[in-house]
């Protein structure tokens, strides 16, 4: 008997683009379907799309990410930039609670960092930003405010 062979996986081509805004937001992936040698161009709304990241790691949230300034106060971004960055220039220490916060932040799972954003807004927005291209630079400009 002959056994089945399995099938090749998909792959994910190197090209990921947005279009749209908000609810009518469409992405763009390029595919290589098993046995095609060329790449199939996929445009799929946002909201499937990312049920996909976990393959596609953080490129769709990179991709989509709002670029306006999000609403983060400099104290904010000061802070996140001086614990989160050893010290960095443009930050200044905050409380003793808001650092051990922080810290906290640094040990959380996806899922109590889900809890901790949903609690202190404000500070999960910044440390969101950073997992962004830009967000370093962005959250610096922020905290010069």
């Amino acid at each position: 008997m002959n056994e089945p062979t399995p099938e090749a996986p998909i792959r994910w081509g190197q090209s990921i683009a947005t279009h749209g805004t908000g609810d009518t937001t469409t992405v763009d992936i390029d595919v290589f379907l098993p046995g095609n040698t060329e790449v199939l161009p996929m445009e799929i709304p946002l909201a499937d799309a990312t049920t996909l990241h976990s393959m596609l790691g953080d490129a769709i949230r990179e991709h989509t990410a709002d670029r306006s300034t999000p609403n983060i106060p400099a104290a904010v971004a000061a802070h996140v930039l001086w614990c989160l960055f050893g010290r960095d220039p443009n930050g200044y220490p905050p409380s003793a609670f808001t650092t051990r916060l922080l810290a906290l932040w640094e040990y959380a799972d996806d899922e109590n960092a889900a809890r901790l954003s949903r609690a202190y807004p404000a500070y999960g927005a910044a440390i969101d930003l950073l997992r962004v291209r830009g967000g370093l630079d962005c959250l610096r400009t922020i905290a010069a405010t």
